[in-house]
């Protein structure tokens, strides 16, 4: 079975990619776990040494596990693998044939693929999904997800800078602008265009308390949401990006548009409220943990 990796980081499209990669026949798409990569990627040639009860825990404790419905026949097969590497892509392979017996590709999906690229296998496909930091922390600070730039920033360097030899990449910018032309290239790459595809887009994939997020999923793409950072005012909060963020002329990402204004100050000004913050929270749940403490 041809096991694809999609990695991202969080409001790149990655969602919105998927489903239409859940158009092709025959081909699974897995719900979100990005607990399986930490559990079986840190060492992926090695003897698994988590036990069955174990594993059977995280599954039932971890909300997007729980999803995965493993069955303990499913889980002994699994663990019975003679490495870390070869279980994770059995969970893969074991979850696509439950869903579709007929199924000859399994998609899995997380950033934390991004930390072990270095480990995966030639054989199995890699896209590399990548999008403006700029907008990418727009997006997040948008939905609530971050407001910190600073992570925004170290985040994309790091991510930015981990590749394969086989790696696919993805502009966000492009799979937006020219959606069909970008469609048609991931398929070739994938596929060699050997396959069909029908016309809906698959969501199942998604946790039903969760799609409430990716409502217009079976929305043509949105070019506005592309380089939204230039309608933006440059902010603070911009400007740190574009001073800490990689800038690579490959990829069309020209960041550093102004690197001689002094924005370190910024940079030091937005660390300091944030570890302030950290600091007032901290004491919070200390003076709430003592408050419950002497009620007892």
């Amino acid at each position: 079975m041809q096991i694809i990796f999609l990695t991202y980081i969080d409001r790149s499209g990655s969602t919105f990619l998927i489903s239409h990669l859940g158009r092709v026949e025959k081909c699974v798409i897995c719900p979100e776990a990005e607990v399986l990569p930490l559990i079986f990627m840190h060492k992926p040639y090695a003897k698994p040494t988590i036990t069955h009860k174990r594993f059977t825990n995280i599954c039932r404790e971890n909300r997007k596990l729980q999803f995965w419905q493993f069955t303990p026949d499913e889980i002994s097969v699994a663990i019975d693998q003679d490495s870390n590497y070869k279980c994770f892509c059995k969970l893969l392979e074991m979850y696509a044939k439950r869903v579709n017996a007929n199924a000859n590709s399994v998609v899995f999906k997380a950033f934390e693929i991004s930390l072990f690229l270095s480990d995966l296998l030639p054989e199995h496909k890699i896209i590399k999904l990548i999008r403006d930091p700029r907008d990418i922390f727009l997006s997040q600070k948008r939905n609530g997800l971050n407001n910190n730039p600073v992570a925004v920033a170290k985040y994309w360097n790091g991510y930015f800078n981990r590749n394969h030899k086989e790696l696919f990449t993805v502009r966000y910018e492009d799979l937006v602008n020219s959606f069909q032309k970008e469609f048609d290239s991931i398929i070739k790459y994938l596929f060699a265009n050997q396959v069909s595809l029908t016309d809906n887009t698959d969501y199942s994939f998604i946790n039903i308390n969760h799609r409430y997020i990716h409502s217009g999923i079976d929305s043509l793409p949105d070019k506005h949401r592309a380089e939204q950072w230039r309608e933006t005012e440059h902010t603070a909060a911009i400007k740190i990006i574009e001073r800490m963020s990689i800038s690579d002329k490959n990829t069309g990402y020209t960041i550093k548009t102004d690197t001689k204004k002094p924005y370190t100050i910024l940079y030091i000004v937005h660390m300091a409220f944030y570890y302030l913050l950290f600091v007032i929270v901290n004491r919070f749940n200390i003076i709430l943990w003592n408050l419950k403490r002497l009620s007892v």
